[in-house]
């Protein structure tokens, strides 16, 4: 989850503390980005976790959310939505599958109103090689995924296969900022990691 400020933060601890029994494990400062983290009691059902993002989304990469939190309701615009699970790492397989299940059931357009703005996708991809790399590779994970994906029927595997393809497509060929470029010339170089670990915001 991703909250705007730290006012919300502590909103929302009264709430998950009253009604979901979440208790706040865990407070990590990194630069740029703030998470707190939350555990329940456990219990039959086992214990879950949830991390809360404060403005900043800080993972595999840096991406900056506080000015469009607003952009849909009741979650994140779906292009961000999209990209926190793309920009993942190596993802895995619970990871791919929302990749996959948010491009079956969402089209790309110009448009945060229940679509995907490709326009955001790619003006944040397009200025980030690492995270341009993170999502091409995540890309081609899902792609292959869908081919053993039967919980999904035929048009619907047609269409996201096809969605999939356009939006690997749009990446390649779109025009890359002089920031990508040259973190692009640095990895011919030899700095080929692409990704930050998260103890790397530290």
């Amino acid at each position: 989850m991703i909250a705007p400020t730290t006012f919300d933060v502590l909103q929302f601890q009264a709430l998950a503390t009253r009604r979901f029994g979440f208790v706040r494990r865990k407070y990590s400062a990194y630069e740029g980005g703030t998470v707190y983290e939350f555990e329940t009691g456990g219990g039959n059902n086992g214990s879950s976790n949830l991390h809360l993002f404060v403005g900043n989304f800080v993972f595999s990469h840096f991406l900056s959310y506080k000015h469009r939190l607003l952009g849909d309701w009741p979650t994140l615009p779906l292009a961000e939505l999209l990209l926190t699970k793309l920009q993942i790492h190596e993802a895995e397989e619970k990871d791919r599958e929302d990749i996959l299940m948010l491009v079956a059931e969402h089209g790309f357009g110009e448009s945060s109103i229940d679509q995907i703005d490709l326009r955001r996708v790619l003006a944040t991809c397009c200025n980030d090689w690492g995270l341009w790399c993170n999502c091409v590779s995540n890309l081609d994970a899902v792609t292959v995924m869908l081919k053993d994906a039967s919980y999904l029927p035929e048009r619907d595997r047609q269409i996201a296969e096809s969605r999939l393809v356009d939006l690997k497509k749009n990446l390649k060929e779109s025009p890359k900022s002089v920031r990508w470029r040259t973190r692009a010339a640095l990895a011919c170089l030899g700095w080929k990691k692409c990704w930050n670990d998260v103890e790397d915001w530290r």
